[in-house]
């Protein structure tokens, strides 16, 4: 089957009639339930069987994410979501006592737990700066953060995208100051892989997303990446039976290869230790190729337009939009202010009149994917202003 931009037909289960809610978590395209359902059942029929196939589905899910984000395949790991990226770097880096680790407020959790916790493991200094000074005032943020690479910092966590805002942080030039400074850079990628151009090659060291968002796998999913130069870096702290060379051998009838001193592998095997989701695999494998079939740049080009209507939708209508005339800035979501309303009864509005948006940090989220078409758009606008006449 092939997608077609604009179109759902690739997601005839899809039952919200305008689905406008990507940043919270995607549907599920057709090809990748088929996808999903042939995995099962290759366990269904052939239990142990069934793990060939798991493995070629890794591997797969490994080619295709390197072909998005420009990065290796032995250079990715398939894990279960962000938060399993971000915990094995914070735990596994070869941490100094006084390495100083800048962070940004109002960031999702996800992306600034772990760097907490082994900051008190490992005495760690944490530098703060307002995240949302992206938005409010991009030079100033930018100048305080070159002050703080020339104190020192060993590594910046950075979400590519606010999960609050929909803003696009301007990763590309942070990795190029990081790399100045011989500064690591890790990223939490989830709010814009799949809608928005992001690649490893601008000078990335770690990016982690997980594929239940706009890269349309399902919930329980995730994929991260790690520069080859940083691999020595990252100790086993997360390592598992799987992450020794040639781990399975003892399982198949030889003698003696039940060995406990090897070895640890340098590689995903760090973080993929243990039995793996090769069902979700299959279906996070088969959303990629989608998207790298529709092409990237396509899909943001095709995703801008329609939150450009949308945006100016609202501004007409007088809601106050974090919307960027500066496109660098803007990735997939078109967020509100909802000022006298609360966002959660305005969300709660909208689905009853067949969209369904989101409220996180009391904002008013709308985030369409490549499938979304103009009507979805207008269908959108006539529904909040139908919420707001009768609130």
């Amino acid at each position: 089957m092939t997608p077609v931009l604009g179109s759902r037909e690739l997601f005839p289960s899809l039952e919200v009639p305008h689905y406008l809610n990507t940043a919270s978590i995607s549907p599920l395209s057709k090809p990748v339930t088929d996808a999903m359902v042939t995995s099962l059942m290759h366990q269904a029929r052939g239990g142990v069987a069934a793990v060939e196939h798991f493995s070629a589905s890794i591997q797969a899910v490994r080619d295709a994410f390197g072909t998005l984000v420009g990065a290796a395949p032995e250079d990715v790991a398939v894990l279960g979501n962000t938060s399993a990226g971000v915990t094995a770097v914070a735990s596994c880096l070869d941490w100094r006592p006084g390495d100083r680790v800048l962070l940004f407020s109002g960031d999702f959790p996800a992306n600034i737990t772990p760097w907490q916790q082994a900051a008190k493991r490992h005495e760690l200094e944490l530098v703060w700066m307002d995240g949302d000074r992206f938005r409010t005032d991009i030079g100033g943020i930018l100048g305080d953060i070159d002050r703080e690479l020339s104190r020192g910092l060993r590594l910046i966590a950075l979400s590519a995208v606010s999960f609050v805002t929909g803003r696009r942080r301007p990763v590309e030039h942070l990795a190029r100051r990081c790399r100045d400074t011989d500064t690591e850079l890790f990223v939490d990628a989830i709010q814009a892989l799949g809608v928005s151009p992001l690649r490893m090659d601008c000078g990335i060291d770690y990016m982690a997303a997980g594929g239940h968002k706009w890269l349309g796998g399902v919930f329980g999913t995730g994929v991260m990446a790690v520069a080859p130069k940083r691999w020595s870096q990252l100790g086993g702290t997360t390592a598992s039976w799987l992450s020794h060379p040639e781990p399975v051998g003892f399982l198949f009838g030889d003698r003696g290869l039940l060995v406990h001193d090897k070895p640890l592998v340098a590689g995903p095997a760090l973080f993929e230790g243990g039995a793996f989701n090769g069902v979700g695999a299959a279906g996070l494998c088969t959303s990629i190729e989608l998207l790298n079939t529709l092409g990237i740049e396509a899909i943001s080009e095709h995703v801008d337009g329609l939150n450009q209507v949308l945006a100016d939708g609202l501004i007409h209508r007088g809601w106050q939009v974090m919307w960027s005339e500066d496109r660098r800035f803007r990735a997939g979501a078109v967020v509100v202010e909802p000022g006298e309303h609360h966002a959660g009864d305005l969300v709660a509005g909208l689905a009853e009149r067949g969209v369904s948006a989101a409220s996180p940090n009391g904002h008013l989220r709308f985030s369409p994917h490549w499938y979304a078409s103009h009507d979805d758009i207008h269908a959108a606008l006539a529904a909040l202003d139908e919420v707001v006449a009768i609130r």
